[in-house]
């Protein structure tokens, strides 16, 4: 299991792996910054790829607040890293 925590401490994802099954499940709880959605996301990424999971589950219900200024990364820069094998991803500012 992987804890990232934000810079005061609080746990904003938990990554739990089910190498059995081989899948993940992705837990986002609390308020997310943008740093943190990003490196949460390239976390889950690299675990994936180390891991050679089949299935991944990601759970934002205990999510709070507002992340839409994370959408347009996620859809221009993680989106297509997640959809290609030896993925290459760097966080933009």
């Amino acid at each position: 299991m992987i804890e990232l925590k934000s810079a005061t401490g609080k746990t904003y994802l938990t990554i739990q792996l089910d190498q059995k099954n081989k899948w993940l499940y992705n837990n986002w709880t609390g308020y997310v910054s943008t740093d943190n959605v990003r490196q949460g996301a390239i976390s889950f990424l690299e675990l994936l790829e180390e891991s050679d999971c089949s299935y991944s589950l990601t759970d934002n219900r205990e999510l709070v607040g507002p992340w839409e200024k994370s959408l347009t990364w996620i859809r221009t820069d993680w989106i297509p890293a997640a959809k290609k094998p030896g993925y290459d991803i760097m966080p933009t500012s």
